[in-house]
């Protein structure tokens, strides 16, 4: 075991680090999206980033998750939101107190979403206006509209009024149905046309054409976006650790907690996604049915329920070091790792657990692994 943590020392760390550390520009890093509300049909953010067409990251987030989130959370964990289709008119996309501080720190913003338009005053006032009818580009926005036919499956939404930082792009009947502008650092997108839905990579018009505006948008309104600088996290060690077991994580997940971290698990799934383990989860629900062993289900690798346990305690860390309860830098005395750091021991253990050859034994000592920090049975003060 000793030879196999020598070897990592390029993954999970660095990975953690680039999460939790100074963000760099959206030119130089990959675009963390997120869609808000109703993931449905084509989903061609997500069919983006999967493609390769743009570099970065999906996430989903319901309408709790979202709301669970500060502005500053927002901008942390995500460069554009998306607001789809149809979603629940319980989201929070108050313009004043939301949005326009989101875009304050210089993240983008892309509205489609007929079902919360009234967010939108005072800085845009629209209504309902559905049509089967194509809307026409109106005007060139470089980069945005480059390439983008008046070629659109239908419309949701008008707009009869808003702030003179935003251009018309797109008209329908002589309707507004499509408008874009800056506001300070960030930048906003608001259309009638719901790419997000209709958007199809590859397809023939109008779904081709809305997955390239889709893919416009996000480059769009990420383009002018400056780096975002958190306070940096500190790299000391816990003086006193409070790692929580699998148990307490799981009675997290299934409903609001004493502890306030049913309402942060959102907030988490950056910090997990970055391990090669669990590279898949892109939402709070993720992470808690990785926290349920499933035997059923081998998502692809060997090792059946043994894997499946392993990987739970192992989530059951990696909340343990993103919740702050542990820092990567504290220090592990285990008795086959020998003296080492909590850091050390999550590299380790995505080695063992993203190889889709596992073994049994692999997960046998992933497991353990895991659960002696969780219960802290191996935390030792750093000399």
């Amino acid at each position: 075991m000793k030879k196999l943590m020598s070897k990592q020392l390029v993954s999970v760390l660095m990975a953690l680090a680039v999460f939790w550390m100074v963000g760099a520009s959206p030119a130089d890093a990959q675009i963390r999206v997120a869609a808000i509300g109703c993931d449905c049909a084509h989903r061609a953010a997500k069919q983006a980033i999967d493609s390769g067409d743009i570099a970065g990251t999906f996430t989903h987030l319901d309408a709790w998750g979202f709301n669970a989130l500060s502005v500053d959370d927002l901008r942390a964990n995500f460069d554009v939101l998306i607001f789809t289709w149809v979603s629940s008119p319980s989201i929070n996309a108050d313009w004043n107190t939301r949005l326009l501080p989101y875009m304050a720190l210089g993240g983008g913003i892309i509205f489609e979403d007929p079902g919360n338009i009234f967010d939108l005053a005072p800085g845009v006032t629209a209504s309902w206006y559905g049509s089967y009818a194509s809307s026409t580009v109106s005007a060139t926005i470089p980069g945005l509209t480059d390439g983008i036919t008046s070629n659109f499956v239908n419309n949701h939404v008008r707009f009869t009024a808003w702030d003179p930082a935003l251009m018309p792009f797109l008209t329908l009947k002589g309707h507004t149905t499509g408008l874009a502008g800056t506001f300070g650092a960030g930048r906003i997108v608001l259309t009638g046309p719901d790419q997000h839905y209709h958007g199809l990579r590859g397809g023939a018009d109008p779904e081709g054409n809305q997955y390239n505006l889709m893919v416009n948008e996000i480059l769009w309104v990420t383009e002018a976006s400056p780096s975002y600088e958190p306070a940096p996290p500190s790299s000391e060690p816990v003086e006193d650790p409070d790692v929580r077991t699998q148990g307490f994580w799981k009675r997290v997940c299934a409903r609001p907690h004493p502890s306030g971290e049913h309402e942060n698990l959102p907030v988490y799934v950056g910090c997990v996604n970055a391990t090669a383990t669990f590279m898949d989860v892109h939402n709070a629900y993720a992470i808690c049915d990785r926290l349920n062993p499933t035997p059923k289900k081998k998502r692809g690798k060997s090792s059946g329920k043994k894997g499946e346990q392993a990987e739970a305690q192992f989530m059951a860390l990696l909340l343990n070091v993103c919740s702050g309860r542990v820092e990567t830098s504290n220090c592990v005395n285990d008795p086959d790792l020998g003296e080492t750091t909590v850091g050390d021991v999550v590299m380790v253990i995505d080695e063992l657990l993203s190889n889709s050859l596992r073994t049994f034994e692999d997960c046998v000592h992933a497991q353990a692994f895991a659960d002696r920090i969780n219960n802290g049975l191996t935390l030792v003060p750093c000399p």
